[in-house]
């Protein structure tokens, strides 16, 4: 019992954690207060943290194999009952909520390798359900970060491996002889989501692929018509499951049909979104409970509309319905289909080559709407959503051209999603610019190669710039920079690391932010030499997180710039810019979530 009560107590920490280092405006009335309550919130983190991890040590760390799918040991019986309910309160996903995605993926891993050396049936199922879960929001936010990464394709194939087993389940042989009724359901449950394992992978899909999900959710659509099933699984929710079954096949050509399926594809999906609006009809009051009728005018339209019933003038219109209509307080799954989604379907409508400045305009004010809504969201939601809609949303963007201050919309989404890091973005822009000042003072020939030269105030606003936008690719891993309850794992660590590519991906295509790109891509090198500018701008990162005095190894691979920053009266300088400066930093965040607010 006392594991059970310290596992619950660590998911109560990581949440405790989040939501401290996100603190809402609620109750705040000036940016003195704000900064006073991040202050005592980051305080009471760290004595939080060492709890946690404290917890994690003892407890659930040295279970865990170093290659993922073994065992250490096989585990009791008490502790796979214990991990099981850990990885429960792990992870909500009904309401998109997640404690902690890579540790629950990793203690299933254990759970099943588990269970598979008892031949525990039971168990086994279990674990792959919870299995595909994390591999599909895993798959998902690695996807963000870099979409032809191996290590989305290991997670769409762990995931979908593991689907696939539980849809074998389905042979009635097999499924009558399964010990449980949890794990029949379990069965008919996957059955209708496997398709989702190879969604923001490689679309378009191959048409062999199409038509096997296409296939594979009318063959759940029909278990539901199936007396066998029925029988077996008496008590199953059939009404929900077919509803679902319905959903997931008029959403298969979602993203505007990015999978690609055929035009005689496409009208059949058509026909099974009208046999969902129509089943909507028939008990408004049941499936009500699952989907707002404004949710089903999505799949409705864009269906209609790709299945050639609908011209895109007339589509693009009631797109446009849903989004003006929408609820922006509502924060649910269903109040981002109305909001995120419908926005990208609109996007996707437009052809980027030839955009009318109406259509540009449109473009900003999407993009506005969203940072607007990220900034207001409850913190301890998924983000994980997000990452479909901010790659097709600044892939329009950039098509805008000049004109757009991506600048300043990428500070204002890292302080939506983040307030610390933006913060943190600040400050390294002043300790940049004091080094780069003291360092041209010293020796200008240095920066023969840095935009601006041989003008010192047009060198250092290019460092000051660059810094500002040097943690743009953090809005791709906000999952992961809001878990503050646990030392990150190593191969965690090197996923994370890719963010500064990630980052100089998107700056390079904006005008205003592309001459940053290339310093912004290996600020993070410890070997990358080439420029003064990256080092400065590598070094200025890692003070900006601590106070001068403390030590800092990474500092010595820079032993010329680290020695003109030992000097006392230079060193006092940037012990200011670190300390004082950052209550002046987290000021100029307060104000900026403040408009956002009031807009």
């Amino acid at each position: 019992m006392a594991r059970t009560d310290d596992l619950r107590r660590y998911a109560e920490l990581s949440e405790w954690i989040r939501e401290l280092s996100m603190p809402s405006l609620e109750g705040i009335t000036n940016a003195e207060e704000y900064f006073e309550r991040i202050r005592a919130n980051y305080e009471r983190m760290r004595d939080l943290n060492r709890t946690s991890s404290a917890i994690l040590e003892e407890q659930v760390l040295p279970l865990l194999p170093e290659e993922e799918g073994t065992l250490v040991r096989p585990l009791t019986e008490a502790e796979a009952k214990e991990l099981f309910a850990f990885c429960g309160i792990l992870s909500d996903p009904v309401n998109l909520e997640s404690v902690d995605d890579v540790l629950r993926y990793k203690i299933v891993r254990l759970l099943l390798a588990d269970a598979e050396a008892k031949n525990d049936t039971a168990a086994v199922i279990r674990a792959l359900d919870i299995l595909i879960e994390c591999c599909y929001f895993l798959m998902t936010s690695a996807a963000g970060l870099w979409p032809e990464s191996e290590k989305v394709e290991e997670y769409r194939k762990i995931g979908l491996d593991a689907s696939m087993r539980l849809r074998a389940y389905l042979d009635k042989e097999a499924f009558a002889a399964l010990p449980d009724t949890e794990c029949k359901e379990i069965v008919l449950v996957n059955a209708r989501y496997i398709s989702a394992l190879y969604e923001c992978v490689h679309a378009p899909w191959t048409e062999e692929e199409n038509r096997e999900h296409l296939e594979q959710l009318k063959e759940a659509l029909r278990l539901s018509e199936d007396a066998f099933y029925i029988e077996q699984a008496s008590k199953f929710d059939w009404k929900r499951h077919r509803y679902r079954s319905l959903q997931g096949i008029a959403s298969l050509a979602e993203y505007h049909n990015e999978a690609g399926f055929t035009e005689e594809q496409l009208k059949e999906i058509n026909g099974y979104t009208r046999q969902l609006l129509a089943l909507w009809k028939e008990d408004k009051v049941l499936y009500g409970a699952l989907s707002a009728p404004e949710v089903l005018y999505l799949p409705m339209y864009r269906n209609a509309y790709l299945a050639g019933e609908m011209p895109l003038a007339e589509y693009r219109a009631s797109l446009l319905s849903i989004i003006e209509g929408a609820d922006e307080e509502d924060f649910s799954h269903d109040g981002n289909m109305m909001i995120v989604f419908a926005q990208t379907e609109y996007l996707l409508t437009l052809d980027k080559e030839h955009l009318t400045e109406e259509e540009k305009k449109r473009i900003r004010g999407f993009f506005d709407r969203l940072v607007h809504y990220v900034s207001r969201m409850p913190k301890l939601g998924s983000l994980t959503f997000l990452v479909g809609f901010l790659t097709r949303s600044i892939d329009a963007l950039a098509a805008c051209g000049e004109g757009v201050d991506y600048a300043h919309l990428a500070a204002r989404l890292l302080a939506a999603v983040n307030p610390p890091t933006w913060c943190h973005s600040l400050t390294v822009a002043e300790l940049a610019e004091c080094i780069t000042g003291h360092l041209y003072d010293r020796e200008p020939s240095l920066f023969r190669d840095t935009p601006g030269y041989p003008d010192k105030a047009a060198v250092t606003e290019f460092l000051r710039q660059a810094a500002l936008v040097h943690d743009t690719g953090k809005i791709f891993i906000a999952e992961f920079i809001t878990n503050y309850a646990r030392e990150y794992f190593p191969d965690e660590q090197a996923w994370l690391e890719l963010f500064p590519r990630v980052g100089a991906r998107i700056l390079e295509r904006f005008p205003d932010t592309r001459p940053y790109a290339e310093i912004v891509r290996h600020h993070l090198d410890e070997n990358w030499d080439k420029d003064i500018a990256t080092q400065i701008l590598s070094y200025a990162d890692r003070m900006g997180w601590t106070a001068r005095d403390t030590t800092d190894t990474g500092r010595a691979m820079i032993p010329f710039i680290d020695a003109l920053c030992r000097e006392k009266d230079i060193e006092e300088e940037l012990n200011r810019i670190v300390t004082e400066g950052r209550i002046k930093n987290m000021a100029a965040v307060y104000t900026l979530l403040t408009q956002e607010a009031e807009t």
